[in-house]
């Protein structure tokens, strides 16, 4: 439940899971407690089938910085944990930037302002990032002399390629929204007071898709990494023939030829 002291928050209207992270007084940077809450919210929403979309942002001025230094973040390295059981907890931790990936919903990070280190990876996450045109993106790891986590070296490689993730994580020098574009980083940039009217509206749009198809293209997109293509072939046509038995093909030409909207019901 959402209450006034929660971290992260959750909303849901007309088809969309809206989850913002709730510590605006720290730029929503990461604990192990705020980490925790959003992968069971993210958990929730995977379940629902009212869910069609979901939204990523941040309360107040920022959208996350990052691991919250000053909190818990680093608690297991001023402590006494044996470097085994510290490994598995930080893998477990990373697990929340996988099933943010495995949503079947179509996801938008609505970057709001400061967008850094593990508040970079939950982003990138995403299937889409809209950004307000003041937002600021940086990968920051080695200014807290660390590599990185929550899967932040293997989607820059993916998403960008191998060099523009190199120079991210090595000079870790901080994007401004349009530069964020042009690397390929951010979807559109919108003027701030736009932000969460453009959001809506993709929203909107990408709620009103068919679900299964959606879910469908998500797996695809997902399998076909380090896959040759012959082997994905085959699991690509398992999906189309599945999703084009569907009540909802049927809905879609249905709609198509009586030159209306569909209305999509999952089935």
């Amino acid at each position: 439940m959402n209450g006034p002291q929660s971290d992260v928050l959750l909303d849901v209207k007309d088809g969309v899971a809206r989850i913002t992270l709730n510590r605006p007084e720290r730029g929503n940077g990461v604990t192990y407690a705020l980490a925790a809450r959003l992968h069971d919210v993210v958990a929730e929403v995977a379940s629902r089938r009212d869910v069609r979309v979901v939204v990523l942002t941040g309360a107040g001025r920022q959208f996350c910085v990052g691991g919250d230094l000053a909190g818990d973040a680093f608690a297991a390295a001023r402590q006494n944990v044996p470097v085994d059981d510290d490994v598995r907890a930080q893998i477990e931790r990373g697990r929340l930037t996988e099933a943010i990936r495995a949503l079947p919903q179509i996801t938008i990070a609505a970057v709001n302002g400061g967008c850094a280190g593990a508040g970079l990876a939950l982003a990138l996450a995403c299937d889409l990032r809209i950004a307000a045109e003041h937002a600021v993106l940086r990968t920051a790891y080695l200014d807290a002399g660390v590599s990185g986590d929550y899967g932040i070296t293997w989607l820059l490689p993916a998403l960008l390629g191998e060099a523009r993730a190199r120079e991210l994580l090595l000079l870790s020098e901080k994007l401004d929204a349009q530069t964020a574009l042009r690397y390929g980083l951010l979807h559109r940039v919108v003027s701030g007071p736009a932000l969460n009217g453009t959001v809506d509206a993709f929203a909107e749009r990408c709620a009103a898709r068919a679900p299964l198809a959606v879910a469908a293209i998500k797996e695809n997109l997902a399998c076909a990494a380090g896959v040759p293509l012959g082997e994905h072939l085959a699991a690509e046509a398992r999906r189309q023939v599945a999703t084009a038995r569907s009540a909802d093909a049927a809905e879609a030409a249905a709609a198509f030829l009586a030159r209306r909207p569909p209305v999509f019901h999952g089935r």
